[in-house]
């Protein structure tokens, strides 16, 4: 039997407290464990809300849970989500409102709700965000086929004479579909490309595969403006800094960003249908972009050049400076004379060192006053690497050990660990010579 969207939200909420419960607690728990449970409860006290239970078996709901994030965010959560997870709790609140006093949810506000819920789960690692990721999927299918039987009953009330004219084919003969839409094996799942899916390596060869996503995409005017405005941009080349992607659903948004993401994936262009003649018209800048990239093929190498936001060069690299690694400046020449620019340290060691990243977070030392970024990561052959970032002005080494000993064995064990400037927590290496060795061989 088909549920209701009303009904398809109430499940969704079912899986969001189960969700972040774990969560929750786990971080109420880590800023005061005595009294967590006490606190939360008096977190409800305005909103009339109340948190049943005892300590050790509390009974959330999704109001209690969604209220107790937010009015705790300051306190608790903002140490390691950001502002777009607040959003997210704000707009969930509302749903859990409007779902609560029966009001009714049009497909796509069912939709917006779901895609909240899976946003704000996948952000704090929950299983159940899989979950509401098939919910989604379900709904997108059942969309579709509502939009088929609207056109298709339109089609059967219209009452209009059809003239046929002579010598024109039918379409069959001019256009033969692909097989798998012939043979009825079509897969609905399959309509909307996930970008993220493809960074995985995870989806079907026309998504995953450059070569084959090429040879089944039309390059139109339009997308060949955007590839040759990102070749330019890469290139210096002029081309614009920012793109917006104006369309409704289904419109290619994604799919324009898979042809970005292919065409610096490290696959020669020359196997890339039509794209060689598309950046043939940018000749000779393009060509010697494309020199530019394709001197070892390397996907980290290629994917740090187009993240950069200066050009690499050891000799600018400031080992002092890093003990400032959020406030890291550079004085460039650009076209209207010398300028500062700020560079993302942590994003640049990121892709030079060839990290894949799994989770980041802000580790907050209160003893020592102190705030660190933290990322975890597995480097190209799969080993766990973890890179720490502080400023490290005022710094006493024996309150930062103290911390770092703790959270490592919580967190732990890595395979490698880095962080900038010197450390005396046993295991920890200075990344600072590491990251200099890493630009010099970028420039050679």
């Amino acid at each position: 039997m088909a549920i209701t969207n009303h009904e398809r939200v109430g499940k969704m909420l079912e899986l969001l407290t189960a969700g972040l419960k774990p969560f929750v607690e786990r971080e109420l728990k880590s800023t005061d464990a005595p009294n967590w449970f006490a606190e939360a409860k008096l977190s409800l006290a305005d909103s009339q809300l109340q948190l049943k239970g005892t300590p050790e078996a509390p009974q959330w709901d999704a109001a209690a849970i969604l209220v107790t994030m937010w009015n705790e965010w300051n306190n608790v959560f903002r140490k390691t989500l950001g502002h777009a997870e607040r959003t997210l709790v704000s707009e969930l609140r509302e749903i859990r409102n409007r779902w609560a006093h029966q009001r009714p949810f049009s497909t796509d506000d069912a939709y917006r709700s779901l895609d909240s819920a899976a946003r704000l789960l996948t952000a704090v690692s929950a299983a159940e965000g899989a979950e509401v990721e098939k919910m989604k999927m379900e709904l997108l299918r059942v969309r579709f086929d509502e939009q088929a039987r609207t056109e298709k009953r339109k089609s059967a009330g219209a009452n209009i004479e059809s003239v046929v004219q002579t010598g024109l084919k039918p379409w069959r003969e001019v256009v033969q579909p692909h097989k798998d839409v012939a043979s009825g094996k079509y897969q609905q799942a399959e309509f909307a490309a996930d970008l993220w899916q493809v960074h995985l390596g995870e989806g079907s060869d026309e998504y995953l595969k450059p070569a084959e996503f090429f040879q089944r995409t039309f390059l139109t005017e339009s997308l060949k403006g955007m590839l040759i405005g990102a070749v330019q941009r890469l290139g210096d080349n002029g081309g614009d800094p920012v793109v917006q992607l104006q369309t409704n659903f289904g419109g290619g948004k994604t799919h324009s960003m898979l042809a970005l993401y292919h065409l610096f994936s490290g696959t020669p262009h020359s196997e890339l249908l039509g794209v060689d003649e598309t950046l043939e018209r940018e000749a000779p800048r393009a060509r010697a972009f494309k020199e530019k990239l394709g001197r070892n093929g390397d996907p980290y190498r290629l994917t740090y050049l187009a993240r950069l936001p200066l050009e690499a060069n050891a000799s600018m690299l400031n080992l002092a400076k890093l003990e400032h690694p959020f406030a890291y400046t550079i004085e460039v020449l650009g076209e209207n004379g010398p300028h500062t620019e700020t560079v993302d340290l942590v994003e640049t060691f990121n892709f030079l060192y060839g990290l894949h990243i799994q989770r980041i977070e802000a580790w907050c030392d209160d003893a020592g006053k102190r705030d660190y970024r933290m990322v975890k990561a597995k480097d190209r052959n799969g080993r766990r690497v973890l890179v720490l970032w502080r400023d490290m002005e005022k710094l006493d080494p024996a309150v930062e050990r103290k911390f770092l000993e703790a959270r490592l064995k919580k967190d732990g064990p890595f395979d490698e660990a880095w962080i900038n400037g010197d450390c005396a927590v046993p295991g920890v290496q200075s990344l600072d010579g590491l990251f200099k060795r890493l630009l010099e061989e970028e420039e050679r």
